[in-house]
């Protein structure tokens, strides 16, 4: 942890006076910026704009291991400590402008599918609740009555720009929201030998009740459209005997929004990963950068 740490910390500063970005220097009217803020605070390295690393199923990994069910281990400390039938549940907004490319601890640019298949699995998961698992979960991706809901963490995924393939940012969501987990003849299977086609993840897909299609957002208003409706989606799940309908959590980031987001039901807690996520009103011309992406593990 204490290597990879300082590499997750904010990629930009603003100035406390103005709010502007140190170091940036914008550009006329659609033009590039003519200076871009250093990737070093005095002499301290801090995030690196994220030009090619997307570990997309590593990160959903690390939120399993480190914050779910291992490290904070959110789940035992947080979650099972509540009364029974009143557990607050727990969802994944996760936004990416561009494919997995990441094998392991290194950069794989070439394998796309197989890529997005191992997110999807690290979605998987995640959806797999604590209590009773894989065996929770009916064919039709909803929740078995065996299960405790509030150990199934549900994933949204949003596909920002045109920078990643819709087939692949939906597998992602599929798995993310429960695709094919009760399935037993023939098994669905994200990788390795065996795996399902694409024919048969859209057989699971149809045939899922609970599975989510990913969100597309080509600019900052459709994303802050489609963070909105991730936050109605919760909203509109049944409350729970203490009003809890669940909690949001941002994958470490930066969302610009230029607008309002909303939410409209009680009960309903958008919380960011760690100290890395943020939501920021922006001014209409500020341009904003990634946080750190790189292929390695926490």
């Amino acid at each position: 942890m204490s290597n990879i740490n300082p590499y997750l910390d904010s990629e930009v500063f603003y100035n406390t006076g103005n709010g502007n970005i140190v170091g940036y220097t914008d550009g006329t009217l659609g033009s590039a910026p003519t200076s871009q803020p250093a990737i070093v605070n005095g002499t301290v390295p801090v995030g690196l704009r994220a030009e090619s690393f997307t570990p997309i199923a590593n990160s959903l990994s690390d939120i399993r291991l480190e914050f779910w069910t291992g490290g904070l281990n959110y789940w035992t400390n947080k979650i099972s400590t509540q009364t029974l039938g009143r557990r607050q549940r727990t969802f994944i907004i996760f936004v990416t402008d561009g494919d997995d490319t990441c094998n392991g601890n290194t950069f794989d640019s070439t394998n796309g599918d197989t890529r997005a298949r191992s997110a999807a699995r690290q979605a998987e998961l995640l959806y797999q609740p604590v209590v009773a698992g894989a065996s929770g979960v009916n064919a039709d991706g909803s929740l078995k009555t065996t299960t405790d809901p509030a150990s199934s963490v549900s994933t949204f995924l949003i596909s920002f720009g045109a920078g990643a393939d819709l087939k692949r940012a939906n597998w992602i969501a599929w798995g993310g929201s429960g695709l094919g987990q009760g399935w037993t003849s023939p098994a669905i299977t994200w990788t390795g030998t065996g795996a399902s086609t694409d024919a048969a993840l859209q057989t699971a897909r149809d045939a899922c009740v609970t599975c989510e299609d990913a969100l597309t957002a080509s600019n900052a208003s459709e994303l802050e459209a489609a963070l909105q409706a991730a936050i109605d989606a919760v909203s509109a799940m049944p409350a729970d005997g203490n009003g809890f309908r669940g909690a949001l959590l941002l994958t470490r980031g930066r969302y610009e929004v230029r607008g309002t987001l909303n939410i409209t039901a009680s009960g309903v807690v958008l919380r960011g990963e760690g100290q890395g996520a943020s939501v920021r009103a922006e001014r209409p011309r500020t341009r904003s950068h990634s946080l750190s992406s790189v292929c390695r593990r926490l």
